[in-house]
């Protein structure tokens, strides 16, 4: 047997989410492995919590904005690093 193309079509990238903190205004990106999973249901991560940053505040990434694009993630970067 000769493989010809390797795919991993199975493999889904890891989301991405852009988040502002409700505390300090701080707007950040993270990926889906760095939430904090419920201790009730590890494989829900709607509910589980996410630390900005800058002041430490907890927040839910149901609160923040997942990424379904590249241009999404792009828009998300113009329109909180524009100068005010």
């Amino acid at each position: 047997m000769e493989i010809i193309k390797i795919r991993n079509n199975h493999i889904k990238p890891e989301s991405e989410y852009g988040c502002v903190c409700a505390k300090c205004g701080t707007a950040f990106i993270f990926k889906a492995h760095e939430i904090i999973p419920p201790w009730w249901d590890s494989g829900d991560q709607r509910y589980g919590l996410i630390s900005c940053p800058h002041c430490l505040s907890s927040m839910m990434p149901c609160e923040c904005q997942e990424f379904a694009s590249c241009d999404e993630k792009e828009e998300f970067i113009k329109l909180h690093t524009k100068d005010e």
